[in-house]
């Protein structure tokens, strides 16, 4: 999957360091920056994967920080919820309630 949106193929070493608030805060402004010069670089068919990658990541974070709390056993959860499907219907009815009469973004058609 890395190679379909240009990423390398080995990952940079991580610094060991221990960063100030301040630090973070310019770190992460630039790392917003380089993707917003990286979304540029970008054709259609990647800006859907990674639209794609970037919704399992936050479905996984929120299973992550959700299951705990409600006691339910991991494995079955995730279970129920990959096998839901929506109908065309159902996902055209959720979009336009979320766009609110906006249009979509082109990376979205």
């Amino acid at each position: 999957m890395g190679k379909i949106i240009g990423l390398p193929t080995t990952l940079p070493e991580v610094p060991q360091e221990i960063w100030s608030r301040g630090e973070l805060e310019t770190k992460l402004q630039n790392l917003r920056q380089e993707f917003v010069a990286y979304q540029t670089q970008v054709d259609g068919e990647q800006r859907k994967i990674i639209a794609a990658i970037k919704a399992t990541v936050f479905v996984a974070d929120l299973a992550g920080s959700a299951i705990p709390r409600v006691g339910y056993h991991l494995q079955d959860w995730l279970e129920q919820i990959l096998t839901l499907v929506l109908s065309e219907t159902e996902i055209e009815t959720l979009l336009n309630q979320r766009l609110q009469g906006k249009t979509l973004r082109p990376f979205q058609q």
